[in-house]
């Protein structure tokens, strides 16, 4: 299961256990002179036939192998997501590698004995067509039935050569379908990429103004004895992502909302911000949870500075909001 994919998040959402009940093994990096004798034996077991290059190989793969695990390091530091290079993945590079070997060496094989093959069947036929010579000189008189047959035989070489050639069309047209279908993957690898990059930011920047959250925010926001209507629609997103909506006595007041989220979310400020930032973290957020939230949420109040000319308070948890409905 691809971690790009949408079944991958979706599973993520549905099974918590699958994050919260991993186990990570960590491993200690293996020195060069590991990595040169384990690819040593490991390309020994087999007859691979490698001949001079079989030093520039071995070398190759713990070049590979450190330069993975450098990038690694750097994916960390600047994205803060882990990559884990084990003695397996070196293992399985080699292993790979011997696979791919072989399976080329096989094509190149097959290629050649088909040239072989060919060059045999020209062989055969320049020896006919000398002994059809010698056999022309001694045998004048029936020349005129070997010309017919040497021109049935030509026939029979063209239809021969319009195969071909239809096979060779017919096999550049899937190359040409092909490249176009790897074109469109990777515009689709581009735009994955692009969003998870743009929801990370988000969650960056959302983690930080929940830590940024203060009791005077808190109590800027609960102080309010009749909300505007602007605070009690941005609360109403919390009281449905916490699952408090059966408190709300007349869902269509919106002090109702106002109400259960000053008495159930907003009493424990420290119990907010943890529970803000573990959302963020683990992005716990239901399918149920998203759909109730997607149906209400309005662009021009989430996606633009909009609550920013409300309140810095308002703002932050407004930026909490739209981190969690893009999780």
């Amino acid at each position: 299961m691809s971690p790009m994919s949408d079944s991958f998040r979706s599973n993520l959402r549905n099974f918590p256990s699958l994050v919260n009940c991993t186990t990570i093994d960590y491993y200690t990096e293996w020195p060069i002179d590991a990595l040169l004798s384990v690819a040593k034996v490991q390309l020994s077991s087999d007859n691979l036939d490698l001949g001079d290059n079989k030093e520039s190989v071995i070398k190759m793969f713990s070049v590979i192998h450190k330069s993975v695990e450098q990038i690694s390091v750097k994916l960390f530091d600047e994205l803060k997501r882990y990559n884990y290079v084990t003695p397996t993945s070196y293992l399985e590079l080699i292993r790979m590698y011997k696979q791919v070997l072989l399976m080329k060496r096989n094509e190149f094989n097959k290629l050649i004995q088909r040239y072989e093959v060919g060059l045999t069947i020209i062989e055969k036929a320049q020896k006919k067509v000398s002994d059809l010579q010698t056999k022309i000189k001694e045998d004048e008189p029936i020349l005129e039935k070997l010309e017919k047959d040497l021109t049935k035989q030509n026939d029979e070489l063209q239809v021969i050569l319009v195969e071909v050639n239809t096979k060779n069309e017919e096999v550049s047209k899937s190359q040409a379908i092909q490249n176009e279908e790897v074109a469109k993957i990777e515009e689709i690898k581009r735009g994955i990429a692009e969003e998870c990059k743009e929801t990370e930011e988000q969650k960056a920047s959302a983690l930080k103004l929940a830590e940024q959250i203060s009791p005077k925010d808190i109590t800027e926001v609960s102080s309010y004895a009749k909300p505007p209507e602007s605070i009690a629609f941005l609360l109403k997103f919390f009281v449905l992502l916490y699952d408090e909506e059966k408190q709300v006595k007349n869902k269509e007041n919106s002090e109702d909302w106002f109400a259960v989220a000053k008495t159930k979310l907003l009493k424990n400020v420290q119990d907010l911000k943890d529970s803000m930032k573990r959302r963020i973290i683990k992005e716990e957020i239901t399918d149920k949870q998203y759909k109730k939230i997607e149906n209400i949420y309005d662009p021009e109040k989430f996606d633009t500075p909009y609550y920013s000319t409300v309140s810095s308070a308002c703002e932050k948890l407004a930026l909490w909001v739209r981190a969690m409905k893009s999780i």
